[in-house]
């Protein structure tokens, strides 16, 4: 059965940002070394991973009727920067006012597993 955590007392912060170039995801995702999305590599690409989550979820509203998503899925294949980047999601999540986050055991999930929890 699910388990759930306590919410600890967070503030939101509105931090301003530009589109990065080559920040264009395909069928197989963003393919980006993990400099890129750590921000490391170029002063450009801070706050990569934000700004790439930002992205969806602003066209996800777009498409979902202009409402904020209730539920979202949080979940990676276990790579290096894998549980930074979900607790850096899950932020970004937060401070836009989505409800419920699911996150797998060990934040790792396959594809057909994701496709089969948002299929019931």
């Amino acid at each position: 059965s699910p388990s759930s955590s306590s919410s600890s007392s967070s503030s939101i912060v509105d931090v301003p940002t530009e589109p990065i170039a080559g920040m264009r995801p395909g069928t197989s995702g963003l393919r980006k070394k993990v400099e890129v999305w750590q921000g490391v590599d170029d002063e450009s690409n801070a706050n990569y991973v934000e700004n790439f989550i930002q992205s969806l979820l602003d066209t996800a509203v777009s498409n979902n009727g202009g409402d904020m998503l209730d539920t979202v899925i949080v979940a990676g294949d276990g790579r290096y920067f894998n549980d930074e980047a979900m607790q850096i999601i899950c932020r970004v999540l937060a401070g836009n006012g989505v409800s419920n986050v699911w996150v797998p055991r060990g934040g790792i999930m396959s594809t057909p597993a994701v496709s089969a929890a948002i299929r019931t």
